[in-house]
């Protein structure tokens, strides 16, 4: 899906769905869904660095 789309419409897309989801919240629920994406990046990427270090196990041994 993501292989379809150039750099600048993901970021495009990226502004527009952090612009909808502000709309209309206050301080503190902006605070919490930061703090919700944030730990959703890092256990992302948490998944992407363990997948990468089974990965090149398997082709080293």
């Amino acid at each position: 899906m993501l292989r379809e789309f150039t750099p600048e419409e993901i970021a495009y897309l990226s502004t527009t769905f952090a612009l909808a989801m502000a709309k209309d919240q206050d301080i503190h629920s902006l605070r919490v869904l930061c703090s919700f994406f944030t730990n959703v990046v890092a256990t992302i990427n948490v998944v992407i660095n363990q997948q990468a270090l089974l990965d090149n196990q398997q082709n080293y041994y």
